[in-house]
């Protein structure tokens, strides 16, 4: 299972973006990613294409288990409920519903700003050009440290859905890993 976080940094003065995945494991290491800078027409048309690009970083990866990750709450709406009523982002809704078949378990959920920090950083400096070409393997300090609390709740409760965690081990699990922080 990986998580992959999404995000489009966007000038909307030039129509310019730039998109971003970050790959994640199970211990929220960072295991890959990639970035490509776009033209899109919209807000909502750019993040579409930043969720696509994070479905074809997870098939080029392999990867069989997805959860992927978006603070566009809207988008996460669209997906769920197949319904496509913004027009210019209504054709990438479609095809990123007809990659799905690839993977055995994928789930989209909804992250706070504050989980999409790593990936928001990478797309604003792929759109000013300045992104290292390692930062993968070498990934900023505010890459390694934006996993927080908050993020490891929300996939905490995406696994509770699907194996059964006591309160006690709940508790004491949170509490052990934000004495390790």
């Amino acid at each position: 299972m990986v998580k992959i976080n999404c995000d489009a940094s966007i000038e909307i003065s030039s129509d310019s973006a730039a998109i971003a995945a970050i790959i994640r494991n199970y211990s929220g290491i960072i295991i890959g990613g990639d970035l490509k800078k776009i033209h899109f027409f919209s807000v909502n048309e750019a993040e579409a294409e930043a969720f696509r690009f994070d479905i074809s970083c997870g098939c080029t990866g392999g990867f069989h288990n997805i959860i992927v990750e978006s603070d566009n709450a809207g988008l996460i709406d669209r997906l769920r409920s197949k319904t496509f009523s913004i027009w210019n982002s209504a054709a990438i809704g479609k095809d990123i519903l007809s990659s799905l078949g690839y993977f055995e378990f994928c789930f989209f959920s909804f992250v706070g700003r504050e989980c999409n920090v790593a990936v928001d950083w990478v797309a604003k400096i792929t759109r000013y050009n300045s992104c290292p070409s390692d930062w993968v393997v070498k990934p900023p300090q505010l890459s390694r440290l934006c996993c927080n609390l908050v993020c490891v709740m929300n996939a905490v409760l995406v696994l509770k859905k699907r194996i059964y965690i006591s309160k006690w081990t709940w508790e004491r699990w949170l509490s052990v890993w934000v004495l390790e922080i």
